[in-house]
């Protein structure tokens, strides 16, 4: 292990540890989304990521609005699921919005996030669950369509951030969404699928041959994108038939 991940270790294995170094260590970090500014703790030792933020202030703009948007507009209850928690900004700024009607599970299996998830969720009803997603249930990972059934869950939206694990976890969550049909938001990286994982073209043609296949509509957002390639220092809020790049997109499954 290195030195980091024996630090990380070390404050994440003793509660009174994390909860210390929790109150030594945090950032408030402001964003705005949709007009209205929200703010939420994180690490400042690790940064923060001023490349995903736009000279409007903007966060993960067209990602974060599109599902705020979205889920005004629906009228039955909703059964959200968080699949790559982080510091659970996501759920911070759906509940800004939201405040009824809508149950959360968010999934994040790293330690040293949870620290800070659980503090900026903590007035949030969320069930955490501290696994990996993926294409099956052993171990440390959970397949989707494993907790839904052991839940007795019917989503209605489902993210996926998770750092090119979404080609696992798709599969692992195939009766899921075959049956339900939730709608999908995706933050797809393409380029970790091919240079991480070591997966070629067909696998991540494969994935959204799939979708296709069940019904869905695709729709894709350049994202991050514009901002890490220095081609642009705001986003583009328009959402394609065509992905717009073949490193890092936001894709929209309805």
């Amino acid at each position: 292990m290195s030195i980091k991940s024996n630090v990380k270790h070390l404050i994440t294995s003793n509660q009174a540890v994390s909860q210390l170094f929790y109150a030594c260590f945090k950032e408030k970090i402001f964003i705005n989304v949709k007009n209205q500014k929200i703010g939420y703790y994180m690490n400042p030792l690790f940064g923060r990521s001023l490349q995903g933020i736009d000279l409007n202030g903007e966060y993960e703009g067209p990602f974060l609005s599109r599902l705020v948007d979205d889920l005004l507009e629906f009228e039955e209850e909703i059964c959200y699921l968080d699949i790559g928690g982080g510091y659970g900004l996501d759920i911070v700024v759906i509940d800004s919005f939201i405040k009824d009607k809508i149950s959360y599970f968010t999934f994040e299996p790293d330690k040293f996030y949870q620290i800070y998830l659980k503090k900026n969720v903590s007035d949030i009803p969320v069930k955490i669950v501290e696994k990996f997603v993926g294409d099956r249930t052993a171990g440390n990972s959970i397949a989707i369509d494993d907790f839904c059934k052991a839940e007795q869950l019917e989503p209605t939206h489902i993210k996926i951030d998770i750092e090119g694990a979404e080609i696992y976890a798709l599969k692992g969550m195939l009766d899921t969404i075959k049956k339900y049909q939730p709608r999908l938001y995706i933050e797809f990286h393409e380029v970790f699928i091919k240079e991480r994982l070591k997966m070629n073209q067909s696998a991540i043609e494969e994935f959204f041959q799939i979708l296709t296949e069940i019904g869905y509509k695709i729709e894709f957002n350049s994202h991050h994108y514009p901002l890490f390639s220095g081609s642009s220092q705001v986003y583009d809020y328009n959402w394609l038939e065509e992905k717009p790049n073949d490193m890092l997109y936001a894709v929209v499954c309805k």
